[in-house]
């Protein structure tokens, strides 16, 4: 894969906020108390990183040791919801 077709990356603490439904206070508590660790290309041993380290695809996010699913492999999730016919809603 060519640097041009490359996913942009992403900061950690998205990631795994994401990956996991988290809210971002819920990721600082866990980043906190050592919990997330990452392996990246350059490093095959989990480390610890600020969160606001951006992470590109290949890299990956382990949470107690065990590897979170990667951001392509979960994509977001969308409902569609319909006003019943003869309702009125105002904000």
């Amino acid at each position: 894969m060519s640097t041009a077709e490359r996913p942009l990356p992403r900061r950690l603490r998205k990631r795994v906020a994401e990956s996991l439904s988290l809210s971002l206070q819920a990721v600082d508590e866990r980043w906190h108390a050592g919990r997330v660790r990452v392996i990246t290309s350059e490093r095959d041993e989990p480390r610890l990183v600020a969160l606001e380290t951006l992470l590109f695809e290949d890299d990956q996010v382990l949470l107690d040791g065990v590897a979170l699913p990667r951001a392509s492999a979960i994509g977001p999730t969308y409902a569609l919801l319909n006003k019943p016919k003869h309702v009125t809603s105002s904000a």
